[in-house]
């Protein structure tokens, strides 16, 4: 039985050392993209809807390619998720 910490294969066999699911770097990515996909399905236009419910079954390298391809709108919907939670929840 393999342990718990496994290495994702890549589809021709190659393991991807730099993704594993318990990361802390991976952890903050899934974090965010829960706020960015939020704040951009509420606030965004029809095609940053449409980016936000793609990140609801988005991997993470794909989750890391909408972040690095949107890199400003990212940080835009990460603000204001960030800003939505302050007001609601506090300081």
């Amino acid at each position: 039985m393999m342990d718990e910490q496994k290495i994702w294969i890549k589809g021709n066999g190659e393991s991807w050392d730099s993704i594993r699911p318990d990361t802390t770097t991976n952890n903050e990515l899934r974090r965010e993209s829960l706020q960015v996909q939020r704040a951009a399905e509420v606030y965004g236009g029809s095609f940053f809807q449409a980016i936000g419910r793609a990140l609801c079954v988005a991997d993470i390298e794909n989750t890391q390619k909408i972040k690095d391809t949107w890199h400003t709108e990212w940080q835009k919907y990460l603000y204001m998720a960030q800003q939505i939670d302050r007001v609601l929840i506090g300081d």
